[in-house]
């Protein structure tokens, strides 16, 4: 059968304008890894491609399947002998494994692959090494949150698949979804299901010893990328103990954070703690029965505690308050890992912590919990909740950004 020959001076639809022809340039494109990135969920209107029907987390609760977008930073067109020509980088990650993205395909799922989180961005490996880079200059924490639930992320690779900035302006989610769209219909983007490996926890026998410091208040929990410590407000002088918000999918560290929380807190000789382990997935009591009051294991034993630090507040706050912790009038700090299984669809216990983080401060009592993610179902559907934990300390494991939903929340607390 002959071949059907192209017009004279048609662009091909599958070669995207400024494709490069030259072999030197080719050459050196195809060995260059750094691409732009782009992190969104499967809902996001700049994807349309719905929610990812049949997948849960590990609670069984459907998720938004997270997608991470590599566009690498030049095409490479090639003419094969009939004529007609492709995209290099396409055709080579295919050849590797992915899936041409059709308006309708099964992606295949490559255990082989990854995607890498660095202090960064995020990285693309196949079973040899590492495929495209890339910085993440606005991550989202919905997008790591559902990563860490899910353990896999849907991974896009292409020349033009909407996130580059365009030549003018800057892109609308309507005209990102249609970039996508067309690189579908011409056959020149892939993509694939690989695992989500994200940064290692934070090992807390690593951890170097106590710095409380009872003049300001504050602890050391890290270091950051240029090895600058990462500090959190305990309490604060004249005002009263602090409370905190921890955000992270699975095996991020939020649990180590708390770990090293309540580690500080007892050498400092100012606090006892009381550690809630709802899920009871982790054998609390082994480590600290020595020095907790209390160590709750299930929803309801950690509802009577919230119950007991209230009752707790009350009588402090009569007798003069406990601003400032000592030895004669410690604080109380409270953990509570995975707290949505404490909160969610439970409003006495929510009522409860609403008190806390309300009135517990100046009572010298401190409420810091761990969740999946920020969504107002996880806190019993409480923004005064939300806000009054995250005020003072927030930290989300992979991305700081996308604590500024918090803001909004604080803002409108308090103009009630």
């Amino acid at each position: 059968m002959a071949t059907a020959k192209r017009k004279p001076g048609r662009r091909d639809p599958r070669v995207p304008r400024g494709a490069s022809t030259d072999i030197a340039k080719i050459e050196r494109i195809l060995g260059e890894v750094e691409t732009e990135v782009a992190l969104r969920l499967s809902d996001d209107p700049a994807l349309r491609i719905g929610s990812a029907v049949g997948l849960l987390d590990a609670d069984g609760e459907p998720v938004r399947l997270p997608v991470v977008l590599f566009e690498p930073r030049a095409a490479v067109g090639v003419t094969l002998p009939d004529g007609t020509r492709q995209e290099m980088q396409t055709e080579a990650i295919i050849q590797a494994g992915f899936s041409r993205w059709r308006p309708v395909t099964a992606f295949e799922r490559l255990d082989d692959w990854s995607v890498r989180q660095t202090k960064g961005g995020v990285e693309l490996w196949d079973h040899g090494g590492i495929w495209a880079r890339a910085r993440a200059t606005n991550p989202d924490l919905a997008w790591y949150a559902a990563a860490g639930r899910l353990g896999m992320v849907l991974a896009v690779y292409g020349p033009r698949v909407g996130v580059r900035r365009p030549p003018r302006g800057a892109w609308t989610p309507t005209e990102q979804a249609a970039e996508l769209r067309n690189s579908q219909a011409a056959g020149i983007v892939a993509a694939a299901l690989v695992p989500w490996r994200p940064l290692s926890p934070p090992d807390d026998a690593r951890w170097p010893g106590p710095s409380y410091d009872a003049a300001t208040g504050r602890i050391e929990i890290a270091r950051g990328p240029e090895n600058e410590p990462q500090m959190w407000q305990l309490h604060t002088p004249g005002v009263g103990v602090e409370h905190g918000l921890i955000l992270g999918g699975l095996q991020l560290g939020k649990t180590s954070l708390l770990r090293v929380l309540n580690l500080e807190a007892v050498c400092s000789g100012r606090f006892v703690i009381w550690p809630a382990d709802p899920t009871g997935r982790h054998d609390l009591p082994k480590v600290w029965t020595k020095v907790a009051d209390c160590i709750p294991q299930t929803p309801a034993e950690t509802v009577k505690m919230l119950t007991a630090a209230n009752a707790a507040i009350q009588a402090r706050l009569d007798n003069d308050g406990y601003a400032d912790p000592s030895p004669d009038r410690p604080g109380i700090l409270i953990t509570i890992d995975e707290c949505q299984h404490v909160f969610a669809g439970n409003p006495e216990a929510t009522a409860l912590a609403e008190r806390i983080v309300t009135d517990g401060g100046p009572a010298g009592v401190g409420l810091v919990v761990t969740s999946r993610g920020a969504d107002l179902a996880y806190f019993g559907g409480s923004r005064l909740l939300l806000a009054g934990l995250g005020r003072r300390n927030r930290l989300a494991f992979g991305t700081v950004t996308g604590l500024d939903l918090l803001v909004k929340y604080r803002d409108r607390t308090e103009q009630v």
